[in-house]
């Protein structure tokens, strides 16, 4: 039953049915797969390694600001031992994608969000892009929606 302006005598039931979704935090749990977001990561690839996952919109200054920061120092972090994966969060077409990744040089794999966006950035605990997630050697959540100046501090 609806209320419209004017009624009297109207019953607001509070509490019944969650409206608001709370999103879930990986801090603690171990990562989920990659793959399910077209990142081709074998076990070898990332044994015994940290992974810095970053979510972001090539749409969007500051996350292109964030894989650019990051392509700048794969090297560094390959040598520390930190594996990088970056995932599209939102849709564009994948020949557009693979452009853009080829025409900034970046030296690791970067996925697509597949499907409902707002769904999987939901599950993954994206609140903001771009969004950084880093994991422990047994890739177990450390850290997740910090900055990408933060990330050597969340390194040590």
């Amino acid at each position: 039953m609806k209320a419209e302006g004017g009624d009297t005598n109207v019953r607001i039931v509070l509490g019944k049915k969650s409206v608001h979704m709370r999103y879930a935090t990986l801090a603690g749990k171990a990562l989920p797969d990659v793959n399910d977001l077209g990142i081709e990561l074998s076990p070898d690839d990332a044994k015994d390694k940290m992974i810095v996952m970053c979510f972001f919109d090539m749409q969007q200054r500051p996350s292109r600001n964030c894989v650019m920061q990051l392509a700048r120092r794969a090297e560094e972090l390959k040598e520390k031992g930190v594996v990088i994966v970056a995932v599209q969060a939102s849709k564009v077409e994948q020949n557009t994608l693979d452009e853009w990744v080829k025409s900034r040089s970046t030296a690791f794999p970067v996925g697509i969000i597949e499907g409902d966006e707002q769904e999987k950035q939901f599950a993954w605990g994206v609140k903001s892009l771009p969004w950084l997630i880093l994991t422990d050697r047994e890739h177990v959540v450390i850290a997740e929606g910090f900055m990408i100046s933060e990330l050597d501090e969340k390194l040590e």
